[in-house]
């Protein structure tokens, strides 16, 4: 992307206004994270000021075997493997 392309969407984001469906896009495909990065966190600011939130995620991985091999996961594991488990659901309401 072009300095005045991210230029244009800061102006926006500083405008209070929304970019469109064809900006959205050129920025998910953009491979510059640290700019794309820098206005996420600039509408967020505008939107929520300092405030911060999280999310406590409370889902039980009761097995890390997977057949998927998703190219983003460095949990799964094949069966067999020796850092592989199953939990029992004991193990799990403990």
């Amino acid at each position: 992307m072009t300095t005045d392309f991210y230029n244009n969407i800061r102006d926006i984001i500083e405008g209070g206004g929304r970019i469109s469906d064809e900006q959205a896009l050129a920025l998910f495909e953009d491979d510059d994270l640290l700019a794309v990065g820098e206005l996420a966190a600039l509408a967020n600011r505008r939107k929520n000021g300092d405030r911060v939130y999280f999310r406590v995620n409370r889902h039980i991985n009761y097995t890390s075997l997977c057949v998927n091999r998703c190219s983003f996961c460095a949990f799964c594991r094949d069966e067999g493997e020796a850092d592989g488990y199953t939990l029992s659901l004991d193990d799990m309401l403990a």
